[in-house]
């Protein structure tokens, strides 16, 4: 939503964070390491201070109209089913095959059943694994389910530093 967006930069600016990734939060580093008292390490009340800020961004979320999705998958539990080439490509080629796959679908049926005339544009952090396999996984989707197909517009990757939105599932 634009109002999250406009919020979580007024928030950004008013600590002086370039971005927000959550790894760097816990740890009080990258955009987060003016917090240390001590350049070299942070300590308890560093931390304390930055997981302030994420508990702010976090009850923003809360207030705005962002739902989240997601999967996991146990990657040794994959790894012991898909033990042979021909199991792995039965299985996507990849773990983030089949939790690509469920996420786009399942909010492809959330917007046809709650929101009907919107379309869904998805975005994710740049990854070189990722940036090959979701348009691949994208355009399948839009080949195989025609019921869904008019949903998916587009997928593109985005730089977590400067997107907002991939700033915000970072969290």
């Amino acid at each position: 939503s634009n109002w999250l967006v406009e919020q979580w930069q007024v928030a950004l600016t008013k600590y002086g964070i370039k971005y927000f990734r959550n790894s760097d939060c816990v740890g009080v580093d990258g955009a987060f390491k003016h917090f240390r008292k001590d350049p070299n390490q942070a300590d308890e009340e560093d931390r304390s201070r930055t997981l302030a800020i994420r508990n702010e961004l976090m009850k923003l979320c809360e207030d705005s109209r962002v739902t989240a999705y997601g999967i996991t998958i146990d990657l040794s539990d994959f790894n012991s089913v898909v033990d042979t080439p021909e199991k792995k490509e039965a299985f996507g080629g990849t773990p983030y095959y089949h939790a690509a796959t469920w996420t786009i679908i399942r909010c492809a049926q959330h917007l046809k059943e709650n929101r009907p005339g919107d379309v869904l544009a998805f975005g994710f952090d740049e990854h070189e694994v990722y940036e090959k396999e979701l348009p691949r996984i994208f355009q399948e989707l839009r080949d195989r389910m025609p019921d869904i197909a008019p949903l998916l517009v587009s997928i593109a990757p985005h730089d977590d530093k400067t997107s907002i939105p991939i700033q915000v599932a970072d969290l």
